[in-house]
């Protein structure tokens, strides 16, 4: 296997884990600090809940609700609590992806155009569904048309890569400058909504 491709692959199963270690660290912490009533937390309760959670200080109230509710749809169905998130929810599934930003300039580049409209992005794919050699991989052309909102003297990054619906998806990240603003001479505005 292509070591850059075995890169991709660890990217993807890190930020996995990474979703999975947060979710399990949120569902301990609100187990810990179940409440008396579920459908109201006292202050001092929603004090020790967020104490118990990494990070919780900094956790909207709605995050910890809805865990809340779903540990309470669980109670209802099995006559207890769960144990633990892996109880709770079933094994996560991952997307069909390619996360070309966890790769070096040997596996992919991208590059604007002129135009400054169209990118094009060039990667190595392998010709066979078992490659086993260097041979056995080759360099495909993607053209890439950009939208409007990607500025023309914006730097762009490798895409993640998304097969939906018979097309590839490039979700493209990319880095602009942005004036410097001024302390004084703004115009202040207020905007209301009344829907």
């Amino acid at each position: 296997m292509n070591d850059r491709i075995v890169r991709m692959a660890q990217e993807q199963a890190g930020r996995m884990l990474r979703s999975v270690k947060w979710r399990a660290d949120l569902v301990a912490g609100v187990l810990a600090m179940w409440p008396a009533d579920p459908d109201r937390r006292t202050p001092a309760e929603w004090d020790a809940v967020r104490a118990a959670i990494p990070g919780g200080e900094h956790l909207p109230s709605g995050v910890i609700r809805s865990r809340t509710r779903q540990i309470t749809a669980y109670a209802r169905r099995h006559g207890r609590l769960p144990v633990d998130v892996f109880e709770l929810e079933p094994s996560p599934g991952t997307a069909r992806m390619l996360l070309l930003a966890a790769c070096d300039g040997q596996q992919a580049t991208l590059e604007r155009a002129d135009d400054g409209h169209r990118a094009l992005l060039r990667l190595q794919l392998p010709t066979r569904p078992d490659p086993a050699s260097y041979a056995d991989w080759t360099w495909v052309a993607c053209p890439i048309t950009l939208p409007p909102t990607v500025p023309a003297n914006a730097v762009l990054h490798l895409p993640t890569l998304r097969p939906t619906g018979g097309r590839v998806r490039a979700d493209l990240a990319f880095t602009h400058a942005v004036p410097r603003l001024r302390r004084t001479g703004h115009t202040v505005a207020l905007g209301v909504d009344w829907g």
